[in-house]
């Protein structure tokens, strides 16, 4: 991003809006996001974390890396929590082992257990953050939660295509709009809206239309009143990119360099704002200094334009260390 009239921003959140604005700017964005998993479930301790991992990187949006499974604690399912850094916490029995059981569930509060822990923890990174760095909350569609409390045997539940999903998805759908707006009333900047079931390699467009998207559109539709930076993550290697890429959002995050859309690809499906560009998996872990600076070189190429930012296509491995992180940033800000 040479050789442009750029404006000189002073902060992260002026940044971001100077690319929202179409406005040029003097170098690429970026940024990173991993789970703390000896930490996320200790208000304290996750803020330190967090604070720490913002401070030594500074980067340009803040993804707030809640426990991977706090959209289902609360609703039975029992989980084995890592004692060491390398684990996250696993699912060991699903709550909803019948198509009948989705008619079990019961809208959460959000006074206590794990969606009152996040709510908590995300009011101490505003107070720090606000205004400064954009502060983007974590939240998975409805048919994503539905996943983390079925399992494998959702896929059979689509394919069922019985009330009893559409009524368990209403609940979850119901949940999350109360923690979104609890999240909004804190005063986030947007939302990173994870869907991990848009992939043809694990559903058809069928099933995710009248699964997924239906309920993803009552979130997102309550979430952009509200939010002006809010990011849509589509999971998977066969992504339904160009079935979801009208979702009202301002950027995409996707697996660019490892499934079957690459950033060239999206570009030419819409003008929203592509974040990706690093290979967490096969590139970051063992590259050179000289070799990142290639990889992450062939990403602002293949874009062409400022409406970029460079991130994982999902979390960072837990076996990064922060000093790799660290070399990233420091090659992004000189390209």
């Amino acid at each position: 991003m040479t050789n442009i009239n750029s404006i000189t921003a002073s902060t992260a959140t002026e940044r971001i809006q100077a690319v929202l604005d179409g406005k040029e700017i003097s170098h690429p964005l970026v940024s990173l996001w991993k789970h703390f998993p000896l930490e996320d479930r200790n208000q304290e301790a996750f803020v330190t974390r967090t604070e720490v991992f913002q401070e030594d990187l500074d980067l340009d949006f803040i993804k707030l890396s809640y426990n991977g499974l706090y959209g289902v604690e609360d609703w039975g399912t029992v989980i084995e929590w890592p004692t060491n850094p390398q684990d996250v916490g696993v699912v060991k029995d699903y709550p909803i082992k019948t198509i009948k059981d989705w008619n079990n569930l019961e809208s959460l509060p959000l006074d206590n257990g794990a969606l009152k822990r996040e709510l908590e923890y995300t009011k101490d990174i505003v107070a720090k953050y606000k205004g400064k760095v954009p502060i983007i909350a974590t939240i998975f569609s409805p048919l994503t939660i539905a996943w983390k409390l079925c399992g494998v045997d959702l896929l059979k539940h689509l394919e069922a295509n019985k009330d009893d999903l559409h009524r368990g998805l209403s609940i979850i759908t119901n949940t999350t709009c109360n923690f979104i707006q609890e999240l909004i009333t804190i005063g986030v900047d947007g939302f990173f809206f994870a869907s991990q079931l848009a992939d043809f390699e694990k559903t058809t467009w069928e099933n995710y239309e009248r699964f997924g998207k239906r309920y993803d559109l009552i979130l997102l539709e309550e979430i952009k009143k509200h939010t002006w930076f809010n990011i849509l993550h589509i999971h998977g290697l066969k992504p339904m990119f160009d079935e979801l890429k009208d979702y009202p959002v301002q950027a995409i995050n996707w697996h660019d360099r490892t499934s079957n859309v690459s950033l060239k690809d999206a570009r030419s499906l819409t003008d929203k704002i592509l974040i990706g560009g690093i290979d967490e998996h096969n590139v970051l872990p063992n590259a050179t200094e000289e070799e990142l600076k290639e990889h992450l070189k062939d990403a602002l190429s293949q874009v062409g334009d400022n409406r970029f930012i460079f991130g994982p296509g999902c979390v960072i491995p837990l076996s990064i260390p922060d000093d790799k992180l660290q070399l990233v940033k420091s090659i992004i800000s000189n390209l």
